[in-house]
């Protein structure tokens, strides 16, 4: 992406349903790079089922959908891997293993983008000391309060993701 005004959402009349029943109908949206969007509505709009689709869970029944420099309609599963790498996703509520420490679920999406053990320890413990929580690193999250496991949840991962998403 050399352009800082290119598009990195770029959907057109895309469209999904569950059963028969359409839950996205000729949604367009577009979105430059740099630009926050909130996306908002009722409950079962159809916010959640968008932006899984956005992040390639799941595949539009119809329109054209361009994520960065992905066809998310013509996709592979390994184009789909490569771009889900690129992408950065923060949750609301924070999705540990509680049998795990927090310097491994810190790492998860370290791991399986590949990185090695000792790479993963390093960019982990990075990460818990700029969020003030080196301490934390052989705790499980259970051991932690719900504002720390935010803290660690939200923290920006080693490599910036051209698209980072909430849910």
């Amino acid at each position: 992406m050399s352009d800082p005004r290119e598009k990195i959402i770029d959907l057109m009349n895309v469209s999904f349903g569950y059963n028969n029943r359409p839950v996205l109908a000729g949604i367009i949206l577009s979105v430059i790079q740099g630009e926050l969007v909130i996306i908002e509505g009722a409950t079962g709009a159809g916010k959640t089922t968008l932006i899984r689709a956005i992040l390639g869970a799941q595949r539009f029944q119809s329109g054209v959908a361009r994520i960065i420099d992905t066809d998310l309609t013509r996709s592979s599963p390994v184009e789909l891997e490569r771009l889900r790498r690129r992408i950065g996703v923060v949750f609301q509520i924070a999705p540990f293993l509680n049998q795990e420490s927090v310097l491994t679920n810190v790492t998860i999406p370290l791991a399986i983008r590949g990185d090695s053990p000792k790479r993963r320890r390093v960019e982990g413990t990075r990460a818990l000391v700029d969020a003030g929580l080196a301490g934390a690193a052989r705790k499980k999250p259970s051991q932690l309060s719900g504002g720390r496991t935010s803290a660690i949840a939200n923290r920006p991962r080693p490599d910036s993701p051209a698209l980072s998403c909430i849910m």
